[in-house]
């Protein structure tokens, strides 16, 4: 019994009638694409580091971060498996930054950006959708194209701006608290670290 289940392999296994576009398969998926989002996160942030310094690490929470997050988002939503992604995504971030600093306080700041998340996957999802298509009169292929790339750009400012704004005034309250427990000021690449470290921005 043991021996014929060995036997099987994940090729036989995905290529299942049973299992296509099964819940099973598109946790797979969703899995593969966060593995990937990480991989090429980590990446990013050690060559911009590398390249930029201090600077690299304010593009990465700016932008890139959010430009690969969106990118992964786009795929899920491409591939029909969007809320399973977002499921896996926050998931997978909202315990390893709520483990690294296990506090209320930390826990809300995560759950607004588990919402965030969730709007801008919503969105790229929105921007495939028949029903969508069908309220703005996209008929033709590229009306449809059109209509996932406004929703896909959307989702992605919507990220950035978040990003942006939230590092802001986490840096000015981190700095200022610093300031007033040990009487000399935080500078600002160790605040920015901080907030990476503790807010996953």
């Amino acid at each position: 019994m043991l021996e014929s289940i060995d036997s099987i392999s994940l090729s036989e296994i995905m290529n299942n009638p049973k299992l296509k576009n099964s819940p099973q398969e598109k946790v797979l998926k969703a899995v593969a694409v966060l593995v990937w989002c990480l991989m090429v996160s980590y990446l990013a942030v050690f060559v911009l580091t590398s390249l930029f310094g201090p600077f690299g690490n304010t593009i990465t929470i700016v932008l890139v971060g959010p430009v690969i997050e969106e990118s992964c988002k786009k795929m899920a939503a491409k591939g029909g498996f969007s809320d399973e992604f977002n499921v896996v995504f926050n998931v997978f971030e909202f315990t390893g930054y709520f483990m690294m600093n296990r506090s209320i306080a930390n826990a809300l700041v995560r759950l607004t950006v588990v919402g965030m998340h969730s709007v801008t996957s919503a969105l790229h999802k929105l921007g495939r959708s028949e029903e969508a298509q069908k309220f703005f009169k996209c008929e033709t292929e590229d009306e449809k194209k059109n209509l996932a790339n406004i929703a896909d750009t959307a989702g992605t400012l919507i990220h950035v701006i978040w990003n942006s704004v939230a590092m802001a005034l986490l840096v000015k309250d981190i700095k200022k608290a610093y300031t007033n427990l040990f009487g000399h000021e935080l500078g600002e690449f160790e605040a920015k670290q901080h907030i990476k470290a503790n807010y996953g921005l």
